[in-house]
C-alpha cells in the first residue's frame, strides 16, 4: 500500500512540474526587415533544383549572386524560342519587302495611268469641227477608257496598301510574340542566378515541412523561402515552442533571452505574436512546434548577429 502511495506521489509530481515549469524556448535571432529569397516560377517547370549557395553566414553585399539554380531544360527552350523568333524576324522583312514592291508597282501604274489620262485629255479637247469625226470619236472613246483605267488603277492602288497594312500588323504582332517568348527565357536563365538586394548576412530557410535547412544539390517547389538576407535593422527573435506548452506563452510575457554563443549576454524580450498553426519539426521530437516572435526591449548590441541561435525562458 505504502508503495502505491509513492508510486502515486512520483506521478502527481511529474504532472505537475509538465504543467507548470517554466518551459523553454529555442529561436533564432533574425531581422524583420531582411530580404526574403523564394525559388522563382519558371515557364513550364513547378520546382527547381538548387546547384550553388553562398555560404550561411557569409557577408553579402547588393547585386552579390547568393543562390544559383539549376538551369534545366531552360537552356533548350531558350534557343529554341531564339530560333523561332529569327525565322518569323526573316519572315516579317521578307514579307514585308514583298508588299512594299507591290504598293510601289501599284504606285507605278497609277502614275502611268495619270500620263495616259492627260494624253487622253488632249486629244479630246480638239473639237469635232478640226477633226474627222473618226477621229474625234476615237478620242472620246480614249478619255473614257483612261479615265476608267485611272480609276481602277488607284482602287487597286488603295487595295494594296490595305492589304499591306492589315498583313503588317498580323505580321508584326505574331514577331513581337515570339519575341516576348524568346525574352521569357532569357529572363528566365538570368533568373536562376539569385541576387542580393541589400547588405548583409546570407541566412539559410528551413524546409517547411521537414524543419531541415535548405541546402544545395536539393529539389524544391516554386515559391518556396529558400533563404534571407538579414542586417541589424530590425533585428528580433523567432522561437519554436512545442504544442504542449504553446498555452504557457501569450504576447505580452516577457522573456529572458540567451545567444548560446553569447551565455553571458542575456536580454530582456516581449512575445509579440504567436502563429496560429504547429508545423513537425522531425529532427527535434514528435508533435506540433509553433511559431513565438519577441522583440527586444532595447537595441541589441552588434554581437547578435542574425541567425544566431538563442534560448529564451520567461522573466
Amino acid at each position: 500500500m505504502r508503495r502505491h502511495s509513492v508510486f502515486f506521489a512520483i506521478l502527481l509530481t511529474i504532472a505537475w512540474t509538465s504543467v507548470f515549469a517554466d518551459p523553454f524556448l529555442t529561436g533564432v535571432i533574425e531581422d524583420a526587415d531582411a530580404q526574403t529569397i523564394e525559388m522563382p516560377v519558371f515557364p513550364g517547370a513547378w520546382q527547381s533544383q538548387i546547384e550553388w549557395m553562398a555560404p550561411e553566414g557569409s557577408e553579402i553585399q547588393p547585386g552579390d549572386v547568393v543562390i544559383r539554380l539549376d538551369p534545366g531544360s531552360l537552356l533548350d527552350q531558350e534557343e529554341r524560342t531564339q530560333s523561332d523568333y529569327e525565322r518569323k524576324r526573316f519572315e516579317v522583312e521578307r514579307r514585308t519587302a514583298e508588299l512594299a514592291l507591290t504598293v510601289m508597282d501599284a504606285e507605278t501604274a497609277v502614275l502611268q495611268a495619270e500620263s495616259e489620262l492627260k494624253l487622253a485629255t488632249l486629244d479630246a479637247s480638239i473639237p469635232a469641227t478640226a477633226s474627222r469625226r473618226l477621229d474625234y470619236d476615237r478620242a472620246q472613246l480614249r478619255l473614257s477608257t483612261a479615265t476608267q483605267s485611272l480609276e481602277r488603277k488607284r482602287a487597286e492602288l488603295a487595295s494594296k496598301r490595305r492589304e499591306e497594312t492589315e498583313t503588317l500588323i498580323v505580321l508584326q504582332l505574331e514577331e513581337q510574340r515570339m519575341h516576348d517568348q524568346w525574352q521569357s527565357m532569357v529572363d528566365a536563365l538570368e533568373g536562376t542566378q539569385l541576387k542580393a538586394g541589400k547588405a548583409g548576412i546570407l541566412i539559410y530557410a528551413e524546409n517547411r515541412f521537414t524543419g531541415h535547412k535548405i541546402f544545395p544539390g536539393e529539389t524544391y517547389n516554386n515559391s518556396t523561402l529558400l533563404a534571407r538576407i538579414a542586417s541589424h535593422e530590425d533585428t528580433s527573435f523567432r522561437f519554436w515552442v512545442h504544442e504542449a506548452d504553446i498555452l504557457k506563452i501569450v504576447p505580452g510575457d516577457r522573456l529572458v533571452v540567451t545567444p548560446d554563443a553569447l551565455p553571458e549576454q542575456p536580454v530582456v524580450a516581449v512575445v509579440s505574436r504567436a502563429s496560429q498553426q504547429a508545423t513537425t519539426r522531425d529532427e527535434w521530437s514528435q508533435g506540433g512546434y509553433f511559431e513565438v516572435h519577441a522583440k527586444p526591449t532595447v537595441p541589441l548590441p552588434n554581437t547578435f548577429i542574425p541567425g544566431m541561435s538563442v534560448m529564451g525562458k520567461p522573466e
